[in-house]
């Protein structure tokens, strides 16, 4: 699913294959794509029927955060929080792996030590880390990603591509 969202890392999974063929690519898409939709509608289902028709759906409405509803003891609960761990555990290379690459070509332009590579990965996990632990809620995460992010991947970069592209556009 992420390697869809992320595409630059397509390339680098197929790489990463024993065998390497489009069949074989095939395969993995599609064991991937469907673990990742078992997973969040897994997540979905059990997250709404264990709050629905509670208490805590008032806190759920309030805080716009399902780790905030105290649903511990709750076994559907505990299943849908573990396989949201799950899935953000698994997904975070395919995150942080464009980063660091794009961090590489600026940085390192005849490639990176070993040292090096796994100091700059453990410097992109721990800054992930510290911006997670200082955002206040997701939807400051959202409205800041959604702010920045989305105006430049879906307007200005493709122009400054085309540019690039053709400087002496008509």
């Amino acid at each position: 699913m992420y390697a869809y969202m992320f595409q630059p890392n397509l390339p680098s999974v197929y790489q990463s294959l024993k065998n390497a063929n489009p069949t074989r690519m095939k395969t993995v898409t599609i064991w991937g794509t469907g673990i990742c939709v078992v997973l969040y509608v897994s997540i979905g289902i059990f997250g709404y029927l264990t709050v629905v028709g509670t208490p805590q759906e008032d806190v759920l409405v309030r805080k716009s955060n399902i780790l905030e509803v105290s649903y511990s003891s709750n076994k559907f609960f505990t299943i849908a929080v573990g396989a949201l761990l799950f899935a953000v555990f698994f997904a975070t290379p395919l995150q942080v792996l464009p980063a660091k690459d794009a961090l590489e070509s600026m940085l390192f332009t005849k490639g990176m030590s070993k040292s090096v590579n796994i100091g700059l990965t453990t410097i992109v996990v721990f800054g992930c880390y510290l911006v997670s632990v200082l955002m206040p809620s997701i939807n400051d995460a959202l409205t800041l990603i959604g702010s920045t992010t989305n105006p430049l991947v879906g307007f200005i970069f493709p122009i400054l591509f085309y540019l690039k592209m053709n400087p002496n556009p008509t």
